[in-house]
C-alpha cells in the first residue's frame, strides 16, 4: 500500500489502558438441537492459520502438538498442518476438524495417544454397527485420512445438496432419536448427516461453545498478552489495527483488555483495520472517503476540492486492498458535515452532532469524549439546526461500560443495546476495571434498548429455582400471607430457571430450551403436557393482560380518551411514539397496549380508569377473594418490575377469564392496527404497528393464533400466551411458554411446541 500522505499528526508519545484478564468462561445459551452450527461458521476457512491451529493445541498441552504422522501422500507431517492443509483443501473451517477430533476419540485434550484412536480419528465411515475391522473402510484408517473424510464429506454435502435428496437440509423436519429436529442451517443439518444422534451433536455442541464461543461485546478492544498489536472485536471475529492511528482514530484512549491466548484463538481473524478514520483514498478509479470502516465515494474530484480537502491528502491504494469494506452513501457537493461536527447551542446547554444532512441529539455530554475523539466542540447560534433533518438521539459505540448516576448496575453496549454485566465476578473476569465505567444521566442510559446480559457459567447448579428457608418461620396470618410475593428467587439480568432436580414434567417426553410450557384445552380444562407449570415465575409483559381485564372489571370506557402527561405516563422501557399533550382515545391505547406491547401506552390506559397504585390494589384484592391462585403476585401494571409473578398453571387460567371480555380478546387477536390521535403536538399523529407474536402474522402455518400476549425480561426470558385453532378441524388449544431463552428466535421453541401438540391430541 502506498502513502502519499497521511491524514493524522500523533504525539510521540501515547498513553493507552492495557488492562489484564483471565481466562473467562461465559455462560453459553442452552442446547438447542435446531441449531448447532452457522453455515458461515462451517465454510470459514480463515478461522485458524497454521500457526493458530499448532498454538492451540500446544495451549491445550494434546499430544498432537508433537505428532508427525503420514499425510494422504505418506510424508510425515505435523498433525497440526494436515488440519491446516485438508480445511484448506475442502474450504472449511479447522475449528470444526478440531472440535470433531475431541468429539470422537477426546484426541485433543487426551493426555496419551493410542493408535486406535488415530486410526479413526474423527470417525468417518465408522457406522454405530459397523466393525472397524470391515475390508469396506480400511481405506479411510489413519490419521490424515480420516481428517480428510471428515473435511470432504461436508463440502460434498454443500456440492449435492440440490441433486441428492437424502442429505438432511436446512428448514426438513426430521425424528432423530425420537425427537423432532428442524435444523435452521445446512451446517446444522449436515452434522445430523455426520453424526445422527442428539447426544452426539450436543457434544460437538458444547465442546464448540467451550473453545470458539465468543465472549467479548463487539466493540472491546483486545490483544494477546506479550504482543503489543491491538484488535477489535467484531462479529466474532479479530480486526487488527495495522497502525496507532488507525485505532486512536476510531477509538480515542478506549481501554484494551490483554488476553491468554486461549481467549485470543476464540476468534477469527478478519481484515486488518489499516487506514485511519476519515481517510481519503483513491483506488485508480474511484475516490473515497473512509467514513467508520464504511467507503463514500465522491461523485467526482471535483467535490472533492470544493470541500476543502488537498490533494496531498489523498492515499493511493489498490483496489483489492479495500475490497472488504462495504460502500456507502455518495458525497455529492450537496453533502453536509461529511466528517460529523458536535455543536453546542449559545443560548441553551444543548448539544447535537451534525452529520450527512441530519441532526442528532446529544444526551450527556460524556458521549462526546466516546463516540467523537476527533472532533472539537463548536459553540453555534440555534439556527443552524433549521437546515438539518433531526435523526435519533446518539447512543454509545460498542464495548462501552456504563452506569446509570441513580443506580450502581453496570452495562456494556453492544449493537445499541446495553448488555448487563450481573455482578463483580463477570466483572473482574472479564477484565474491567471500575475507572473504565461512563456514568450518563438516566434518560441518556435508557434510550439503549436492553440486550442479553453476561452471565458466569456456574460450576455447580445445586442450587434451585425456588427460595428454600433457611429455618422454619412462624406461620403468617392468612391476610399477610395473600399480600406477599411466592417465594421465587430472582436475580437481577438473569433467567428465572427451575434446576434440573426440581423440574417437573407431565404428559409425552418432549425436548425444548423452553423452562416452562402448558399445553390445555381451554373448553375442558384438560392439561395435555406440561413442564414447571405449577412454579411461579416472572410474567413480565403478560402482566398487561391482567391489568387490562381489571379495567374491563371496572368498567372502562373505551370511548374515552387520554392526555399523556410525561411525568405520569412515560415508562421505564418506554418505545411509545408520543409528544407531551398529544391525546389518545382508549380503544387505540388498548392496542398499543395489547398488539404492541407499549407500556406507556398501558400506564395512560390505566390511568383513564384509576391509579396504578389503585389498580394494582384492586387485582390484588380480586386474587385474594379466590384460592386459586396462590402463585400470583402482581406489583406492576406493565410487568417491567420481575416479580410481577404467576406460574403458567394459573395465568392460564386469568387469561382465558379476560377473553370473556370481548373487546379486549378482539384487540389480543389483531394482526395490525392504526389510529389517529385526537390531539397531535408533533406533526405525526397516525399510528400503526403489527403484532410482536410473528406467528400470529405468519401465513400458512397448521393452526390459527385467535389471541395472544408476548412478555420478555431478562428475569423472565421470553414469555407467550396463544389461544390457537387447528386448522384441520377447528379444535382449540392454549399453548403457554416461559423461560425462553432463545430471544434472538423467541417463537421457533413454542412453534415447535404448538405443532407437536396439533399433531398429537
Amino acid at each position: 500500500m502506498k502513502y502519499t500522505h497521511m491524514l493524522f499528526f500523533l504525539p510521540l508519545i501515547l498513553g493507552v489502558l492495557f488492562v489484564s484478564a483471565p481466562t473467562p468462561t461465559l455462560a453459553s445459551p442452552p442446547f438447542d438441537p435446531d441449531i448447532i452450527l452457522q453455515d458461515s461458521e462451517l465454510q470459514n476457512t480463515r478461522g485458524m492459520s497454521k500457526n493458530d491451529i499448532q498454538a492451540f493445541l500446544v495451549n491445550q498441552r494434546s499430544p498432537l502438538a508433537k505428532l508427525r504422522t503420514p499425510n494422504t501422500e505418506g510424508k510425515d507431517t505435523r498433525a497440526s498442518d494436515i488440519i491446516h492443509y485438508t480445511a484448506k483443501k475442502y474450504n472449511i473451517n479447522p475449528k470444526y476438524l478440531l472440535v470433531t477430533l475431541e468429539k470422537e476419540q477426546s484426541l485433543v485434550t487426551k493426555k496419551t495417544l493410542e493408535q486406535r484412536r488415530l486410526d479413526w480419528a474423527t470417525g468417518y465411515a465408522v457406522c454405530d454397527d459397523c466393525s472397524k475391522d470391515d475390508a469396506g473402510i480400511q481405506k479411510y484408517k489413519g490419521f490424515a485420512n480420516q481428517i480428510d473424510g471428515a473435511a470432504g464429506i461436508m463440502r460434498w454435502y454443500y456440492d449435492n445438496i440440490k441433486t441428492t435428496p437424502w442429505i438432511k437440509r436446512a428448514h426438513q423436519t426430521y425424528t432423530i432419536d425420537k425427537t423432532t429436529v428442524t435444523p435452521q442451517t445446512h451446517a446444522t443439518a449436515f452434522l445430523y448427516n455426520y453424526t445422527p444422534h442428539i447426544q452426539g451433536n450436543q457434544n460437538f455442541w458444547r465442546i464448540w461453545q467451550k473453545w470458539f464461543g465468543q465472549v467479548y461485546p463487539d466493540g472491546t478492544l483486545i490483544r494477546r498478552k506479550n504482543n503489543a498489536t491491538v484488535y477489535i472485536v467484531k462479529d466474532g471475529k479479530k480486526h487488527a489495527f495495522a497502525s496507532t492511528a488507525a485505532r486512536i482514530s476510531r477509538h480515542g484512549q478506549a481501554p484494551v483488555i490483554t488476553v491468554p491466548y486461549s481467549e485470543f484463538i476464540r476468534y477469527t481473524k478478519g481484515p486488518d483495520i489499516t487506514l485511519p478514520n476519515y481517510s481519503l483514498i483513491h483506488d485508480g478509479t474511484t475516490y473515497f472517503l473512509i467514513d467508520d470502516d464504511v467507503l463514500r465515494p465522491f461523485d467526482g474530484y471535483s467535490v472533492i476540492r470544493n470541500l476543502g480537502y488537498h490533494p496531498d491528502e489523498i492515499i493511493t491504494v489498490t483496489q483489492k486492498e479495500i475490497s472488504h469494506l462495504a460502500k456507502g452513501q455518495r458525497i455529492t457537493t450537496d453533502t453536509k458535515h461529511v466528517q460529523g461536527r458536535v455543536v453546542r447551542l449559545k443560548k441553551k446547554p444543548l448539544y447535537y452532532y451534525l452529520k450527512n444532512g441530519h441532526s442528532h441529539k446529544i444526551l450527556d455530554t460524556d458521549i462526546i469524549a466516546i463516540n467523537f475523539p476527533h472532533l472539537s466542540i463548536e459553540t453555534v447560534p440555534k439556527n443552524i439546526l433549521d437546515n438539518t433533518t433531526p435523526g435519533s438521539p446518539v447512543l454509545l459505540k460498542n464495548g462501552t461500560l456504563v452506569k446509570s448516576k441513580r443506580h450502581p448496575s453496570i452495562y456494556i453496549i453492544e449493537h445499541g443495546k446495553k448488555r448487563h454485566i450481573p455482578n463483580k465476578d463477570v466483572f473482574s473476569m472479564l477484565g474491567y476495571k471500575e475507572e473504565h465505567v461512563l456514568t450518563l444521566n438516566t434518560r441518556a442510559l435508557h434510550i439503549h434498548k436492553t440486550g442479553d446480559p453476561l452471565i458466569v457459567r456456574k460450576k455447580s447448579t445445586k442450587r434451585t429455582g425456588i427460595a428454600q428457608k433457611k429455618k422454619p418461620n412462624p406461620t403468617p396470618s392468612p391476610k399477610k400471607q395473600h399480600n406477599t410475593s411466592p417465594k421465587v428467587t430472582i436475580t437481577e439480568g438473569k433467567m428465572f430457571t427451575v434446576s434440573k432436580a426440581h423440574t417437573n414434567t407431565q404428559g409425552p417426553s418432549f425436548a425444548t430450551p423452553l423452562d416452562t410450557y402448558l399445553v390445555m384445552d381451554p373448553e375442558t380444562g384438560v392439561v395435555y403436557m406440561e413442564k414447571n407449570a405449577r412454579t411461579p415465575r416472572p410474567l413480565a409483559s403478560l402482566t398487561k393482560v391482567i391489568s387490562v381485564k381489571q379495567l374491563f372489571d371496572e368498567k372502562i370506557n373505551l370511548d374515552g380518551s387520554v392526555v399523556y402527561n410525561e411525568y405520569t405516563h412515560k415508562a421505564l422501557y418506554h418505545y411509545f411514539r408520543i409528544h407531551p399533550g398529544e391525546v389518545v382515545k382508549n380503544i387505540d391505547l388498548l392496542d398499543a397496549a395489547m398488539v404492541s406491547s407499549l407500556n406507556t401506552a398501558t400506564k395512560m390506559l390505566v390511568t383513564s380508569v384509576n391509579s396504578e397504585k389503585n389498580i394494582i390494589s384492586n387485582i390484588q384484592k380480586s386474587i385474594r377473594d379466590t384460592t386459586k391462585y396462590p402463585n400470583t403476585f402482581i406489583d406492576s401494571v406493565t410487568g417491567e418490575s420481575p416479580y410481577s409473578v404467576s406460574s403458567a398453571k394459573e395465568y392460564a387460567q386469568l387469561f382465558l377469564s379476560a377473553l370473556k371480555h370481548p373487546e379486549l380478546r378482539k384487540s389480543l387477536g389483531k394482526k395490525i392496527y392504526n389510529y389517529t390521535e385526537l390531539v397531535d403536538k408533533d406533526r405525526r399523529p397516525n399510528h400503526h404497528d403489527t403484532h410482536t407474536n410473528v406467528l400470529a402474522r405468519k401465513q400458512q402455518l397448521p393452526y390459527t393464533v385467535l389471541a395472544s400476549k408476548t412478555g420478555y425480561l431478562h428475569e423472565s426470558g421470553a414469555n407467550l400466551v396463544m389461544l390457537i385453532e387447528r386448522s384441520s378441524d377447528k379444535k382449540q388449544f392454549l399453548i403457554i411458554t416461559m423461560g425462553n431463552p432463545q430471544k434472538a428466535h423467541p417463537y421457533h421453541a413454542p412453534d415447535k411446541l404448538t405443532r407437536y401438540a396439533i399433531s398429537h391430541f
